[in-house]
């Protein structure tokens, strides 16, 4: 009977110690908390990039399926040329607008 008196009496004490050091775990709470804010504005920046990305360029091309303009070889064969379209065009140029200005 005096273990489990003693085993309450611990366990009482831990208790009303941790009740007196609630700002530990406050501190602990608001750190993550902030850490979190910071990802979400974190993510919020990248989806802003993404989207204009997507507004500037809209198409995403499988890689070899348009004309290689620069006939990089792949082993003894240079790529098959394809179709290049003007809007692929259209994309390039405002790219080296951007750049050279």
């Amino acid at each position: 009977m005096e273990n489990i008196i003693k085993k309450y009496n611990i366990q009482l004490n831990e208790q009303k110690a941790y009740r007196k050091q609630p700002n530990y775990n406050q501190n602990k709470v608001e750190k993550n908390i902030s850490k979190l804010n910071q990802y979400i504005e974190d993510s919020k920046q990248d989806i802003i990039e993404y989207q204009s990305i997507i507004k500037d360029n809209p198409y995403k091309f499988p890689e070899t399926s348009t004309t290689n303009l620069m006939d990089y070889f792949v082993g003894d064969d240079i790529y098959k040329s394809k179709d290049f379209y003007r809007w692929q065009w259209l994309i390039m140029q405002k790219d080296i607008i951007n750049y050279y200005n």
